[in-house]
């Protein structure tokens, strides 16, 4: 089957939003390199610092930790840095960088938007985790976050200070189980997004819709498969998400998808790009 006139539009979108969002990361790395050759660096505690007038709340990039001027003389200081040399220490820069480019290419998948909040939320419980198991109190690393809340520095190639700083951070500083599950989770996810990826490049092969066939539900757990509808051939990486809510997963390389859920009664939104979304 050729490729019908609503295909070119669909790939004009996609490639907009490409070039766009690398845009923006090319824009991010090349203003922090640029401010660490203007400001220079310094060692504190060890650490790798540079101090900018064009920095709000402090964060870290890669091993680089980057402060305003007057945070450097800030009582609490050795707790920030504390903070930040845990994600330096754990290598978290290299975890958001992947991250960031698989949402320049996947800008459309919801699922990818949620893994990239669940990656830098679990690296904040992490840091907030080190920070706290240096006897610094709570109450006081609590009131010091919250001083920082009104200077947010919002970049997605950074760990800020304060970066989602709500009640579902506070509720995890005061839990003495480790994040390590939510952790391994996240590291889990990450080949499958890569395969995601690699399943997208090349959106236009096939027909111009897909099926959902075989769908069959077992004690909560719902199966099925998804395939071109023209060529019947399966369909790698389509996104599978319940109806109405941010429940989903995506089908390996044979089309087949499967997942655990509440109740029988529900509807599959089934999408893949290049492809009319299925309900």
């Amino acid at each position: 089957a050729g490729i019908r006139p609503w295909h070119g539009v669909i790939l004009i979108l996609y490639l907009t939003g490409v070039i766009l969002l690398a845009a923006r990361l090319f824009y991010q790395a090349g203003f922090l390199i640029h401010e660490i050759s203007k400001c220079g660096v310094r060692k504190i505690s060890g650490m790798k610092v540079v101090v900018s007038k064009q920095i709000q709340s402090p964060f870290s990039f890669f091993s680089y930790i980057f402060l305003h001027p007057s945070q450097i003389n800030e009582s609490n200081l050795s707790n920030i840095i504390i903070h930040e040399k845990e994600h330096i220490r754990q290598r978290h820069g290299i975890d958001l960088f992947v991250v960031e480019c698989l949402s320049v290419f996947q800008w459309f998948n919801p699922f990818v938007w949620f893994y990239r909040r669940s990656v830098k939320e679990t690296h904040e419980f992490l840091a907030d985790r080190a920070v706290i198991r240096q006897g610094i109190p709570l109450q006081n690393y609590q009131n010091l976050l919250l001083r920082f809340s009104l200077g947010q520095t919002y970049m997605g190639l950074v760990h800020t200070f304060n970066y989602s700083l709500g009640k579902k951070r506070m509720i995890m500083m005061k839990k003495s189980k480790s994040p390590n599950r939510r952790k391994w989770r996240v590291l889990f996810l990450l080949p499958v997004l890569v395969l995601l990826n690699l399943a997208f490049s090349n959106p236009f092969s096939g027909g111009s819709a897909f099926e959902y066939q075989k769908g069959t539900i077992d004690s909560h757990l719902v199966k099925g498969k998804v395939t071109a509808e023209d060529t019947n051939k399966p369909l790698p990486g389509a996104s599978v998400i319940i109806k109405d809510t941010h429940t989903g997963t995506i089908t390996d390389k044979n089309g087949d998808f499967s997942m655990e859920v509440e109740k029988e009664n529900i509807m599959l939104s089934v999408s893949f790009i290049g492809y009319e979304t299925l309900v």
